[in-house]
C-alpha cells in the first residue's frame, strides 16, 4: 500500500511523473443510423484534460475516430507502449448497453457493453453485436495492460456510460434537459421469447462479486463505473454544460478535497455520486 500513497495516479495531478499516460475516449455524436442519441462526452474529455498534468502523455479518441476498430486498435497500442512502473488511465465516455450472452457465468444472464461510434442499438439479421465492446473483452485488455505496467504500476479505468458497472430509470427521457448515457433496451431482446425475457428480468439486479484477478506481477487496478450494471446513467448539468456524472464526480472530488490515500479519494467520489448526483456508482479495486 505504501507505494500507492502518492495518490491516484498523477493523471489527477497529484504527482508529476513523465511516464504517466492517459487514453481518453469520448463519443458525443454517433454514426447516423445507429439509433443512439447525441450526448456530451466532449465536455468530459475537456474536463479531464484540465486536471491532467503537463507531464502526462494524453491520447484522445473522439466521435468518428472511436469506431470499434479505432478503439481496440488504440487500446492495443496503449498496451504495447506501456512500460513497467507506469501509471495509466483509460477513460470512456459514451453510451452503454446490456446484451444477451452465452456466458453462463454472468449472474444477471447478460453482458455489459460499451458502445463505439459505429455500433447499432438494435440486433438485426445483418448486425449481431460484433462492434459492441463487451465487458469480457475489455477485461482481457485491462489484464494485459496491468501485466505490462507490472507491480510498481497502477491502472485506473473510468467508464462514464450506462450499464458500465460489470465493466433503473428505464428508457431515454423525453425531457430535453435530461440525457441518458445508454438505454434500458437490451440488445437482442427483439429476437427472444417472452419466457426468456421473464427469466432474465428475474436476475436483473444480480452483480458479479468475483474479485478482480491479482498477482504479484500485475499492477494494482481501480475500476470506476458511473452506475451499477442494471442501471441507466444520466448526465448532469453544471454552468449550462452537460457532463457525465462520473467525470463530474472525479473532477469535484479532486478539486474539493485533500487526501492521504487513494481510498479517501474513492470515498469522496462515491459521496458525490450518491449524495449530490443521486446515482449509485460501481467501484472495485485490488488495493489492500
Amino acid at each position: 500500500m505504501k507505494r500507492l500513497l502518492y495518490i491516484v495516479i498523477s493523471i489527477l495531478s497529484l504527482s508529476a511523473n513523465a511516464q504517466d499516460r492517459a487514453l481518453l475516449i469520448g463519443i458525443s455524436n454517433y454514426q447516423e443510423g445507429t439509433g443512439w442519441s447525441k450526448i456530451h462526452s466532449h465536455n468530459d474529455i475537456a474536463l479531464l484534460q484540465q486536471v491532467l498534468p503537463n507531464t502526462c502523455e494524453v491520447t484522445t479518441l473522439c466521435d468518428s475516430e472511436a469506431t470499434y476498430q479505432g478503439i481496440t486498435h488504440a487500446i492495443d497500442l496503449f498496451i504495447q507502449d506501456t512500460r513497467p512502473g507506469e501509471q495509466v488511465l483509460l477513460h470512456f465516455s459514451g453510451h452503454g448497453q446490456q446484451m444477451l450472452t452465452n456466458d453462463h457465468n454472468e449472474p444477471d444472464l447478460l453482458d455489459e457493453a460499451l458502445i463505439p461510434y459505429d455500433a447499432p442499438m438494435i440486433r438485426t439479421s445483418t448486425y449481431r453485436g460484433k462492434r459492441h465492446l463487451v465487458d469480457n473483452q475489455l477485461d482481457s485488455l485491462i489484464t494485459l495492460l496491468r501485466t505490462k505496467a507490472g507491480y510498481n504500476g497502477l491502472v485506473v479505468v473510468s467508464l462514464d456510460a450506462c450499464h458500465s458497472g460489470d465493466s433503473n430509470r428505464g428508457g431515454d427521457s423525453e425531457n430535453e434537459e435530461e440525457h441518458t448515457r445508454g438505454t434500458s433496451d437490451i440488445f437482442g431482446f427483439n429476437e427472444i421469447s417472452i419466457d426468456s425475457i421473464y427469466t432474465i428480468y428475474k436476475h436483473w439486479d444480480k452483480v458479479d462479486k468475483t474479485p478482480l484477478p491479482n498477482t504479484p506481477s500485475m499492477a494494482h487496478t481501480i475500476y470506476l463505473s458511473a452506475c451499477m450494471p442494471f442501471s441507466v446513467s444520466y448526465e448532469i448539468k453544471e454552468n449550462d454544460k452537460f457532463y457525465g456524472p462520473l467525470t463530474y464526480a472525479i473532477n469535484k472530488a479532486y478539486t474539493s478535497h485533500s487526501f492521504s490515500s487513494i481510498k479517501e479519494w474513492l470515498h469522496a467520489i462515491e459521496e458525490c455520486m450518491r449524495k449530490e448526483i443521486l446515482q449509485e456508482p460501481y467501484i472495485i479495486d485490488t488495493l489492500d
